[in-house]
């Protein structure tokens, strides 16, 4: 069904016609309880529809638009391997007190900064990843465990500025 709406190549105050990508019948308030119905589908109903967690299965979409928000579900392992990441500040915070005291001057500056910075990226892709996904399948929390001990190996290798500098 197409709907008029203002695009940002429209010049001034033209409209053009677009298709919707959910029909305006959809649109309603009934309807969209169903689709809010439709879309909290859990961890838990996929087990009992498959009998189990699937060796495989495409990532679910948490959000859909034209749907009102619904907050996702923390679980223990979300926290617990959201503490990679609070290892990874307080060994960085450990450097650049390193630095401080060794006086190593743009060096460890440097070094926090490169190594910070590889860290938010990391931590950033997760976030963003786990917002818009929910994962239901062995094959995603392998690779999920795979990254984390990455994560964890380059968190270990973190020392002080004299033993980065060599």
């Amino acid at each position: 069904m197409a709907s008029n709406v203002l695009s940002p190549e429209s010049a001034g105050d033209e409209l053009i016609n677009v298709e919707s990508p959910i029909p305006v019948a959809e649109m309603s308030s009934k309807n969209n309880h169903n689709l809010i119905q439709k879309q909290s589908t859990t961890v838990d109903s996929i087990r009992k529809q498959s009998g189990g967690i699937p060796f495989y299965a495409v990532p679910k979409q948490r959000q859909h638009w034209d749907v009102p928000y619904l907050l996702p579900h923390v679980n223990w392992g979300d926290l617990f391997f959201d503490l990679f990441f609070v290892a990874a500040c307080y060994r960085l915070g450990n450097l650049l007190k390193s630095d401080c005291v060794t006086g190593a001057g743009f060096r460890g500056i440097a070094y926090y900064v490169g190594l910070l910075g590889q860290i938010i990226s990391v931590w950033k892709a997760k976030l963003m990843y786990d917002c818009r996904f929910e994962l239901v399948d062995h094959a995603h929390r392998v690779y999920e465990m795979i990254r984390l001990f990455f994560l964890a190996f380059a968190i270990l290798h973190i020392k002080s500025i004299a033993k980065l500098s060599d």
